[in-house]
């Protein structure tokens, strides 16, 4: 008789729910019922990719519910059998335990104990995807409530905890816990979209665990700006972050936007770009390689020269070469001033993706700060970060035209604005504004010299890896970490070599060099043009 009630009741508060739109748990009340919230069980909406694949919340366990004074009697060493353990008591008079095993066969068991079984959803994994975009929950000090510490979770927390789903338990007129039905507020799990690609996600990270150097991957639409794969390596476990605080290895540091680095050679792109609008140069300009070049009191070495360098050489083998005299000279006839103009409008040193928490890095407000030479090759006190280079190559790619990179797909932007929690500034110039940063000449000139770089330049490597034509720029940048001196390697570039769809950056801390990007870059692209066919979006 009480299982048709409960039935009844269920089906009653779903109709007025769905009807009037309140909290299911105040129409139960209001018909003489009382319930419980199960506080354990609560879950925040759930974050998916753009295609609807889940990136958190993939995972299930068992929460049990009893009266305790019963439990205490007669199930605790049961359920303590099946490697539960108590995670809640002397609430209202019930107490919860958790269990991993969604075992049919022990729901049937412990339900004889009067236990209640409620399936409830891991919030991240142990392997947990895209976690340095994705962020991780702590409990509030303020209000007790599950609530974003970093990354998208706190961004966007108000959302994420509005779109929690509540569950409820039945309790008699005198307050005796009753079993059986479990009340739900909602009738589907609430999708929070990224534009991530889950496919491709675990592809990036994947290559970058078969790497084993710190650094990162991210993959990009150039025609949408989306983010199609974010990736940082080492990541942590959101389950465990104490274990990553003190760690030698950084866990924590997300190193495509919460650090930023110089970035080396990938800047020649900057300085080509600002000598070719402004007219000084073109990609049969002449320069003359010796082996180095003094600058001041300063000499360079070209590193891709050997000692008696490069001679004659074009802009267009120089770049493909990475020659650092003809790019100093280039420099030097360009000037700081249009250098510096170049890389502001390309994005460096300010926000380029206002949906991510990010750092700016450093860009001189004048060349004097590193000095003209240092600019040229991208030393100095130059910073950039990864996303930053991303959106520098995502303007060159698209012929052109900058705008920001974004992470959140249309129809979760139109859903923040519908619930009026859309974080201050995050719309900021993601919702159309095109900039033109290059003439189609330029950025096509540029293209073209990349597809040379890994054709027969430093890149050519790539090669191995791959069968697809791609194009792009390597760098190896000098540094500093803890007191070491340090190189860090870059790529970033684009494929397919001719009508570009994505840009692909791979960073390298502390790996000696480029060297060490070319492969990860190659089984990238390679893995693109293997799954997702030329001019087909697997993007929705």
């Amino acid at each position: 008789m009480f299982f048709f009630l409960s039935v009844f009741i269920l089906l009653s508060v779903r109709l007025f729910y769905l009807q009037s739109g309140e909290d299911p748990a105040l129409a139960v009340m209001a018909s003489g019922q009382h319930v419980t919230e199960l506080k354990e069980t609560e879950e925040r909406a759930g974050i998916y990719d753009r295609n609807g694949m889940e990136i958190t919340g993939g995972e299930t366990y068992l929460c049990y519910y009893t009266e305790e004074e019963k439990i205490r009697k007669q199930g605790t060493g049961m359920l303590e059998r099946y490697g539960c353990e108590e995670i809640s008591s002397s609430r209202d008079g019930y107490c919860v335990w958790s269990g991993d095993d969604n075992d049919s066969q022990k729901i049937s068991i412990t339900a004889k104990y009067g236990c209640t079984a409620v399936t409830c959803r891991k919030r991240y994994s142990d392997n947990q995807k895209a976690v340095h975009l994705i962020g991780y929950t702590g409990i509030s000090e303020e209000d007790g409530e599950e609530t974003g510490i970093c990354g998208l979770e706190k961004m966007f927390d108000e959302r994420l905890r509005k779109g929690a789903e509540k569950k409820y338990l039945y309790r008699d007129a005198a307050g005796k816990y009753l079993g059986g039905n479990i009340l739900s507020d909602r009738e589907i799990r609430e999708q929070f979209r990224i534009t991530v690609d889950l496919g491709i996600q675990e592809e990036a990270e994947k290559i970058l665990d078969e790497t084993g150097n710190p650094g990162g991957i991210i993959v990009c639409s150039i025609d949408s700006g989306e983010i199609l794969a974010y990736a940082s390596y080492p990541a942590y476990n959101p389950n465990d972050v104490a274990s990553s605080l003190d760690s030698s290895f950084s866990e924590l540091t997300d190193r495509l936007s919460g650090a930023s680095y110089p970035p080396g050679s990938v800047f020649k792109l900057v300085v080509a770009a600002a000598a070719m609008e402004a007219g000084i140069a073109q990609e049969d300009t002449i320069f003359d390689c010796s082996g180095s070049i003094q600058v001041g009191g300063t000499v360079v070495r070209c590193s891709t020269g050997g000692k008696t360098g490069h001679g004659e050489i074009t802009l267009r083998e120089a770049l493909e070469n990475s020659c650092n005299c003809a790019f100093i000279e280039l420099g030097i006839k360009t000037g700081g001033e249009r250098i510096l103009d170049m890389a502001e409008k390309m994005g460096l040193g300010r926000d380029v993706c206002p949906q991510i928490s990010e750092v700016t890095g450093n860009l001189p407000s004048d060349a004097a700060e590193c000095g003209i030479a240092n600019l040229s090759i991208g030393q100095g006190t130059l910073l950039v970060t990864p996303l930053q280079i991303t959106a520098m190559m995502r303007g060159i790619a698209g012929g052109g035209v900058f705008s920001q990179l974004r992470v959140l797909t249309g129809d979760t932007q139109k859903d923040l604005e519908k619930y009026g929690v859309m974080p201050e500034g995050v719309l900021r110039e993601t919702t159309g504004e095109n900039r033109r940063i290059l003439s189609k000449s330029t950025a096509s000139s540029l293209l073209s010299m990349m597809g040379g770089v890994t054709d027969q330049g430093t890149a050519a490597g790539i090669q191995k890896y791959t069968d697809a034509a791609a194009g792009g720029k390597t760098g190896s940048a000098q540094s500093s970490m803890s007191g070491r001196n340090v190189v860090h390697g870059w790529f970033s570039g684009f494929y397919p070599q001719n009508d570009p769809e994505y840009v692909i950056t791979v960073f390298m801390e502390d790996s000696g060099g480029s060297s060490v990007c070319i492969p990860a870059a190659g089984k990238m692209i390679d893995w693109l043009s293997r799954n997702v066919a030329a001019g087909e979006e697997r993007i929705n």
